[in-house]
């Protein structure tokens, strides 16, 4: 069985990213994101990878999987379908856990580094 590569960022926030257009689940403004997928496993439910986002707001539904996130740039808001609001900004690290519903306001331009689990 070969050994798998290991992939390795010096530089995340000069990494070409793919433009996916305006998010599907806006709600304000038009949020249009971007991404790079760096690792996935399929059989596994792993995706990690860089993801941006410009200004707006958006529905977020994390019904099946758990997401840890790493913002690199930017500052936005998530706020809970029950009313918790936590401030993001450079530097932080979320936890989304499988469950969670709620919207993901964009103030500043946001880059995360992430990483998602689905469960089966």
């Amino acid at each position: 069985m070969p050994i798998p590569t290991v992939p390795v960022l010096h530089a995340p926030m000069s990494v070409q990213l793919e433009d996916r257009g305006v998010k599907p689940t806006t709600i304000a403004g038009a949020p249009r994101e971007a991404l790079a997928v760096l690792h996935g496993d399929d059989a596994a439910g792993l995706d990690v990878g860089i993801w941006e986002c410009t200004p707006g707001a958006f529905s977020k539904d994390a019904a099946d999987y758990d997401e840890i996130c790493h913002i690199l740039s930017g500052r936005s808001t998530l706020r809970s379908s029950d009313g918790e609001a936590t401030e993001l900004r450079a530097g932080s690290v979320v936890v989304i856990p499988c469950g969670w519903r709620g919207t993901w306001t964009v103030h500043e331009t946001t880059r995360k580094a992430y990483t998602i689990v689905t469960r089966s």
